[in-house]
């Protein structure tokens, strides 16, 4: 559902500074997690030292949340992906999971339901020793072709018997693609 609205005022934004567009780039957003509103809210243990949370091996109850409004500078109809910020111990794979929302801010339909077992299963680097710190990837994106003011909600857990004990995780990544914008030049 493409609100006509937020695409013509997205364009007008992007006429009014056309001279000062000078392409794009792919961007990362981090957004922080948070305890969710179910009563009685099952989140995993937080490690107050890295200030990090502790997912626990094989339970997929302990679930974080977060919101993130993608501003206006994203190039509309282009890839967005979620991504896992985690410090890794050890050399093995865990699975993250993101149940998502995405609908357009200003007169979008919200979904009645989460699109359910998005997957970040993939470190983005290769493991060395002790602890690193490691983002948990996946190549499929949420959405491709919504344009306008997007929000997405999302809910986090793992999903995996493979990586022994905790992962410690503290934040999620949102990649997109935006617009290099000089406004030095107005």
């Amino acid at each position: 559902n493409i609100n006509v609205m937020s695409d013509i005022e997205q364009q007008k934004d992007i006429k009014a500074l056309e001279g000062n567009v000078y392409g794009t780039h792919v961007h990362i957003d981090m957004v922080k997690l948070q305890a969710g509103t179910s009563v009685p809210a099952n989140i995993p243990d937080f490690d107050f030292t890295e200030g990090m949370y502790l997912f626990p091996q094989n339970d997929t109850t302990e679930v974080l949340q977060g919101t993130y409004f993608m501003p206006d500078n994203r190039v509309a109809g282009t890839d967005v992906f979620l991504r896992v910020h985690a410090y890794q111990a050890l050399d093995l794979q865990p699975v993250m999971k993101i149940d998502y929302k995405v609908f357009e801010f200003d007169g979008g339909t919200v979904p009645t339901s989460y699109t359910t077992g998005y997957t970040c299963g993939t470190w983005e680097n290769d493991y060395t020793s002790g602890t690193i710190s490691n983002v948990l990837t996946s190549s499929v994106p949420i959405t491709d072709s919504m344009a306008g003011r997007l929000i997405i909600k999302f809910k986090i857990y793992r999903d995996d018997n493979v990586y022994t004990g905790d992962l410690s995780v503290d934040e999620i990544g949102v990649q997109y693609t935006r617009y290099n914008i000089d406004t030095e030049q107005n």
